[in-house]
């Protein structure tokens, strides 16, 4: 900026410049210089400063979680959508979103988005934590865990009794943590498939000869069938032979 400056006079001038939200974190990293020159200066080794700044990242994090489906048949699969945004004002170093297989549930699969990674997790059929990261994210950005888990087949019946809590964090400061966790709550119930069979140890048998049957029931599931009754009912002349006594 050209001006002109009487003698012994001063010009205070404000710039306000905004950071980048990728910038990177660190003390007196910022450095900003300014020079201030003339045709006529007879001094001008102290015509610059320096201002060194330190930068700090902060982040405002808000997760979500939804179920697929809001009411899942015990031993078949779940499948959790979980979303954490980033409100910024700055990018988000290390987003990480935790999560772990609920009580009475095996673990199927994690998919994480937008290039981030699921290092952490169990065996397919096992239980533990699962951890997905991201190493920087930008204001305005949600990341997204596709988390897919095996209920039980012995999960009890309930209305919202399968409950479920994923966190987020991240590297950057972050003033208010209260959205940083969610918890979701499924309803449980039991589809059977029951099936029976029966057969005769004879083709053929005579009056006042006996007959065995061997009756075999299936639960084709997906869930455990509870409160099994099998009836078999006898046709008319037919008695039932007692067992032995023992010895």
């Amino acid at each position: 900026r050209d001006m002109s400056m009487e003698a012994n006079s001063s010009i205070e001038y404000i710039a306000t410049c905004t950071i980048k939200p990728g910038a990177t974190a660190g003390e007196e990293i910022l450095s900003n210089t300014v020079t201030a020159y003339s045709a006529f200066d007879s001094t001008p080794d102290g015509n610059s400063a320096t201002q060194l700044t330190g930068v700090a990242r902060q982040s405002e994090l808000t997760i979500r979680k939804a179920d697929n489906p809001a009411t899942v048949v015990a031993g078949e699969n779940l499948v959790y959508t979980i979303g954490a945004l980033n409100s910024g004002p700055s990018n988000a170093a290390n987003l990480t979103i935790t999560d772990a297989t609920p009580a009475m549930t095996t673990f199927v699969s994690a998919v994480a988005d937008g290039g981030g990674s699921c290092p952490t997790q169990p065996a397919v059929g096992g239980t533990g934590d699962v951890i997905c990261t991201w190493a920087d994210t930008a204001p305005s950005i949600t990341r997204l865990v596709t988390l897919t888990v095996k209920v039980d087949p012995d999960h009890p019946v309930g209305d919202d009794n399968l409950s479920n809590t994923a966190s987020v964090t991240s590297d950057s400061r972050e003033i208010n943590q209260r959205d940083n966790s969610v918890t979701r709550l499924t309803s449980v119930i039991r589809v059977s498939d029951l099936s029976v069979e029966k057969e005769a140890d004879v083709e053929l048998v005579v009056p006042g000869g006996q007959i065995k049957y061997t009756l075999s029931v299936t639960n084709g599931g997906p869930s455990d069938a509870e409160n099994v009754v099998i009836k078999d009912t006898l046709p008319e002349g037919m008695t039932v032979v007692p067992p032995l006594p023992a010895g």
